[in-house]
């Protein structure tokens, strides 16, 4: 598409790069074909982007129905724990916001007031720690998935009862 204020662009670039620059418009040849695909290829990656978070809304909705949940679990903290033979406990949390991975609000908790292998235990330490900041920062997820059973469950449901929480929904 040929720019009507094609100079002041190229006026403007050419300051900050240091150098001309020169802004083209092909019409035909090689350039024309090379800057046709980039259209096609920028069209087809906002389609597919599009269609991806289509699929992770209709996910999450059907989650949410599936679970019960008050409302869409835009963010969901899971968390597991895990030790070497008995020893160096720690608690992972891994963070999904609208169905993805959100590695800058991954977590890992060093295991500090219980010792030996007691996944429970240890399970409510990591939840208290979370769910306290959580409560002091007005930053809670819409959903806790806990990695293991009813022991594990009841420990994460038996904290959030403790904080007096009515939330979040927490699964296992």
């Amino acid at each position: 598409v040929e720019l009507p204020s094609r100079e002041t662009l190229e006026e403007w670039l050419s300051e900050r790069r240091g150098g001309r620059v020169r802004v083209l418009t092909p019409q035909r040849g090689e350039k024309a074909r090379l800057v046709a695909m980039a259209a096609r290829n920028a069209e087809s990656g906002f389609r597919a982007e599009h269609a991806n978070q289509e699929d992770r809304r209709r996910v999450l909705e059907t989650l949410q129905s599936t679970l019960g949940l008050p409302r869409l679990p835009v963010r969901m903290e899971c968390y597991d724990i895990s030790n070497t033979q008995g020893t160096e406990s720690v608690g992972s949390q891994v963070t999904f916001e609208n169905g993805t991975p959100n590695k800058a609000r991954y977590r890992r908790y060093k295991i500090r007031t219980v010792a030996g292998s007691d996944d429970f235990a240890s399970m409510r330490e990591v939840l208290l720690r979370r769910l306290t900041r959580g409560v002091e920062e007005d930053d809670l997820p819409d959903l806790i998935v806990v990695d293991g059973g009813l022991g594990q469950l009841g420990a994460a449901c038996g904290v959030r009862e403790e904080m007096g929480l009515d939330g979040p929904p927490i699964v296992a």
